[in-house]
């Protein structure tokens, strides 16, 4: 599979200055705001679109580069600019590294909780409106809901393992990194840097 490339942050709008013209979007990213420009802030938003290829863990780099190319002014730099801010960022998911990206980052829930259902009791839904967008396994689910209240993603799996000597704290994580893309895409949790 490769890497894939998740945004990072929440932005904050537009900032107009007195003449009615854009100065910047606020991106909020946790320990910081920046200010993006024109170019950062659309590039930013395609990397929250093509949900199917977040899904599938195939929202590459060149992927985000194919959905900015003639729609974004110097795409490339934008590009490097976000990740100089931490505002995108690269991650193997079929690596067992995964306590770098999960350390340095939490995960807040945004979306509504759907619970599970008599039909499938082992998925349970999340959404953005009155409406299922995605559903998770139980421990997807729990770590989406409650991790934000943990220094980090990882210290959340982490925990979450502490009374249960026979679950490793890798799988946990790694089940919980496989769902990132598309909660992130499905706009029902942002990552932001952890403390």
């Amino acid at each position: 599979m490769g890497s894939i490339i998740l945004p990072v942050g929440k932005s904050l709008g537009p900032t107009y200055n007195d003449e009615g013209v854009l100065e910047y979007t606020e991106l909020h990213l946790g320990n910081t705001t920046e200010e993006l420009d024109a170019g950062q802030i659309a590039v930013w938003e395609l990397a929250h679109s093509d949900a199917d290829a977040h899904n599938e863990h195939r929202f590459t780099l060149d992927h985000l580069r194919e959905l900015a190319a003639g729609t974004v002014e110097d795409a490339d730099t934008a590009i490097e600019g976000l990740f100089k801010l931490g505002a995108l960022v690269r991650v193997d998911l079929e690596l067992d590294e995964l306590q770098p990206l999960l350390g340095r980052h939490r995960l807040i829930p945004t979306g509504h909780a759907f619970g599970n259902t008599a039909e499938t009791p082992d998925w349970y839904g999340i959404g953005r409106n009155e409406d299922v967008d995605i559903n998770l396994g139980a421990t997807g689910y729990f770590l989406w809901a409650t991790s934000y209240r943990d220094a980090s993603m990882w210290a959340s799996c982490a925990e979450f393992t502490r009374d249960l000597p026979e679950v490793d704290v890798d799988d946990v994580a790694g089940e919980f990194a496989n769902a990132l893309p598309i909660i992130i895409a499905a706009d029902c949790g942002y990552l932001e840097t952890a403390p």
